[in-house]
C-alpha cells in the first residue's frame, strides 16, 4: 500500500487536487491511471506523469517492489519540499499582486481577470499554502503565452431618481456607456515574477527567526509548568512584528507570509517524523501512530483556510498532553509516548527545513522559463537579486 501511495503521489505532483486511481491488473499488476482532466494541465506535468507510469506502471506486487517504491519515495522527499516552497512562493505572489491591482490600483477589471484565470477563485483572502492548483512553473509559462484578451465593460450614468433627483424628470435617464479594456496576460506574469524575487528575499530573512520561535514556545511551556499559567505572556514582544503602515516593512502580507511559513514548515515537520518513525522500531512507531491520530483530531486547521498561529497552538496542545503508554497497532504492545520528546524533535526539523528553504530553494527563486518566440511574445528580462528593491 506504501509503494502504490508513493506513485500516486509522483503522478500527483504538479496538478494539486487532481485525483488518481488505481487499476487493478490481471495478474497481480497494477496500472496507474491519472485522471488529470484540467484544461490547463501544463505538458510538463503531463511528461512527469507519462514517465512515471511508464517506468512503474506494471510493477509486480512484492516484498523488493515495495521496498523499491520505499525507497523512490524517500529520494523524492527532498524535491517534494523544494516544489513545495516554491509554489507556496508564486501562490502569495499572485495573492499580492491581486491586492496591489484591486485595492492599491482598483483595476478590479484585471483583478478578477487573473483571479479567475485557471479556477483560483476566492484566493485573494485565502490563509493557508496549497492555494494554486497547478504547478508553480506550469503556472508562470501557461500565463505569459496568454495571448492578450479585450474586454468589453459596460456602466450606467446616474439618471433619475437617483442622488436626490425626481424619479419623474423625463429628462434625466439612465445612460449606459461602454468602453475596451485589454487584459495583457505576458505583463501579468512579468510582474509575478518580480514580486516572487523581492517576496523570496523577505522569506530568506524571516525564515532565520524560527529558532527565536522555539524558544519563545519553550519560555512558554516551562512558565506554565512551574506557575500553572503563562503570567509573563503579556510581556513578551512579539518574534516577528508586521505593521502595514510602514512602507519600509517589504511587500504586502509579509506578517501573513511568516505565519504561513511558520505552518508549512511545522506540517512538513510533523509529516516528516511520521513518515521516518513509522520506520523504526516499536516505540517510534507508536510515536507516530499517536502523532498521527494527533493531526487527524487536532491539526485540520494545517490545510485549508484558517486563522494564525495554527503552528504555536498546535505544539501547546501537544505538550499539555501527558505521557502515556499506547498500544502498537501491529502486535497491540505496549509503548511509552513522551509528548515533550516529539514536540522537541519537530521544532529542530521545523528549523532545518526553514534553514534548506533559505540557503537552497529561495536562493534559486527567479524562474527558469523556456525562451518565447517573438511570433508569442518577447523574451523576459533575467532576474537578479540586484534588481529587486532593498529591504531594511
Amino acid at each position: 500500500l506504501l509503494g502504490l501511495a508513493m506513485a500516486a503521489h509522483l503522478l500527483h505532483v504538479g496538478v494539486h487536487g487532481s485525483p488518481a486511481c488505481f487499476l487493478q491488473a490481471p495478474r497481480g499488476e497494477v496500472s496507474f491511471l491519472s485522471l488529470a482532466s484540467r484544461a490547463s494541465v501544463c505538458p510538463r506535468v503531463q511528461a512527469r506523469g507519462n514517465i512515471v507510469a511508464q517506468k512503474y506502471g506494471k510493477a509486480r506486487i512484492g516484498s523488493s517492489g515495495r521496498q523499491a517504491m520505499k525507497a523512490l519515495g524517500l529520494s523524492m522527499a527532498g524535491s517534494m519540499q523544494k516544489s513545495e516552497i516554491k509554489d507556496f512562493l508564486t501562490q502569495r505572489a499572485l495573492q499580492n499582486l491581486l491586492f496591489i491591482l484591486g485595492d492599491l490600483g482598483r483595476d478590479d477589471i484585471t483583478a478578477n481577470w487573473l483571479e479567475r484565470w485557471n479556477g483560483h477563485d476566492g484566493l485573494k483572502k485565502y490563509h493557508g499554502f496549497r492555494g494554486l492548483k497547478m504547478d508553480w512553473h506550469c503556472y508562470l509559462s501557461t500565463l505569459i503565452r496568454t495571448p492578450p484578451e479585450k474586454m468589453v465593460v459596460e456602466f450606467k450614468r446616474r439618471g433619475a431618481g437617483v442622488g436626490g433627483w425626481s424619479k419623474d424628470n423625463p429628462y434625466l435617464q439612465n445612460h449606459v456607456y461602454e468602453y475596451e479594456v485589454t487584459v495583457e496576460p505576458k505583463v501579468l506574469a512579468e510582474r509575478m515574477m518580480k514580486l516572487r524575487e523581492e517576496i523570496s528575499n523577505e522569506w530568506r530573512e524571516d525564515l532565520m527567526l524560527f529558532d527565536k520561535e522555539s524558544n519563545e514556545i519553550w519560555r512558554g511551556y516551562l512558565e506554565r509548568v512551574r506557575e500553572k499559567e503563562d503570567k509573563n505572556a503579556h510581556m513578551q514582544f512579539p518574534v516577528f512584528a508586521h505593521d502595514v503602515s510602514d512602507s519600509n516593512c517589504g511587500t504586502n502580507y509579509r506578517g501573513g507570509n511568516y505565519d504561513l511559513l511558520k505552518r508549512l514548515s511545522t506540517f512538513l515537520a510533523i509529516k516528516k517524523f511520521i513518515a521516518e518513525k513509522k520506520r523504526g522500531n516499536k516505540n517510534e512507531q507508536t510515536s507516530a501512530d499517536w502523532l498521527d491520530r494527533m493531526l487527524m483530531v487536532h491539526g485540520t486547521d494545517f490545510e485549508g483556510d484558517a486563522g494564525y498561529d495554527v503552528d504555536r497552538n498546535f505544539m501547546q496542545m501537544l505538550l499539555n498532553q501527558s505521557p502515556s503508554f499506547v498500544r502498537n497497532a501491529n502486535d497491540e504492545s505496549l509503548a511509552l509516548v513522551d509528548p515533550v520528546a516529539v514536540v522537541e524533535q519537530l521544532l529542530e526539523s521545523r528549523c532545518e527545513i526553514a534553514k534548506t528553504w533559505s540557503a537552497n530553494s529561495l536562493a534559486s527563486s527567479s524562474p527558469s522559463l523556456p525562451a518565447l518566440s517573438p511570433s508569442s511574445s518577447p523574451s523576459l528580462p533575467a532576474l537578479s537579486p540586484s534588481s529587486s528593491p532593498s529591504l531594511p
